[in-house]
């Protein structure tokens, strides 16, 4: 009986930290790079891991610019940023548009993993990365996006939303 309910708790508690892996692409238009990438995995760090987290190129000519900052920031910028599986996670990226070129960032929201919250903070606003998949930056900014468990009323919602038909 005991060795069962050992079994199950190791089984929940695995699959939860697993759950809290994952790649996110963010598509940049009009930036040096045509994407970045950030996330969680097993085995990472908050520091720099060579293999995990990859160096952004110098920046192109007569486009705009984003990366996150390097861990500690003693190395160069980085366009590859993972994490340890650990929550909440905040990414800073940070956005630097040519004049008159808006970069344009963009994410597969069905891509997002069903058991984690991720927003995106730009100018003082909150937006839920599954309920808008773009986002343009004209001027030069700092783009915030944390990666949080969801709340019980936030997993409970779509359960709801079946229920009742929706």
């Amino acid at each position: 009986m005991y060795a069962k309910i050992l079994c199950c708790a190791l089984l929940l508690s695995c699959s939860a930290l697993l759950a809290e892996e994952f790649l996110l692409r963010i598509v940049l238009v009009n930036s040096h790079t045509e994407d970045v990438w950030l996330g969680c995995k097993a085995g990472a760090s908050k520091k720099y891991d060579r293999g995990e987290d990859i160096f952004a190129p110098p920046p192109g000519m007569q486009t705009g610019m984003v990366t996150m900052p390097s861990p500690g920031g003693k190395l160069p910028t980085l366009y590859r940023d993972i994490r340890a599986p650990e929550l909440p996670q905040s990414w800073e990226l940070n956005c630097r548009p040519h004049p008159g070129k808006a970069i344009e960032l963009s994410w597969d929201s069905s891509e997002l993993p069903a058991n984690l919250t991720l927003t995106m903070t730009h100018h003082g606003k909150t937006l839920n990365m599954r309920e808008v998949s773009t986002l343009s930056i004209a001027q030069s900014t700092t783009v915030v996006v944390t990666a949080s468990a969801k709340t019980a009323a936030e997993t409970a919602a779509p359960a709801d939303a079946a229920a009742n038909g929706k």
